[in-house]
């Protein structure tokens, strides 16, 4: 069995005023910055790309 270690990336929800803003970041710092009010489906996706194996927190 092969243990393939995954990359932690944490996000969370930024809101003000009527805008969202997703973020997320590994141990390595700021990674991701999404666009206003986007889905958080968009956010998955670029991890999803960008990251090979990860584990969303």
């Amino acid at each position: 069995m092969v243990n393939v270690l995954k990359e932690k990336v944490y996000w969370a929800l930024f809101s003000h005023d009527s805008s969202n803003l997703y973020l997320a970041a590994t141990d390595q710092g700021l990674c991701y910055v999404g666009s206003p009010d986007a889905p958080f489906e968009e956010l998955k996706a670029w991890v999803s790309k960008h990251i090979a194996e990860y584990d969303l927190i």
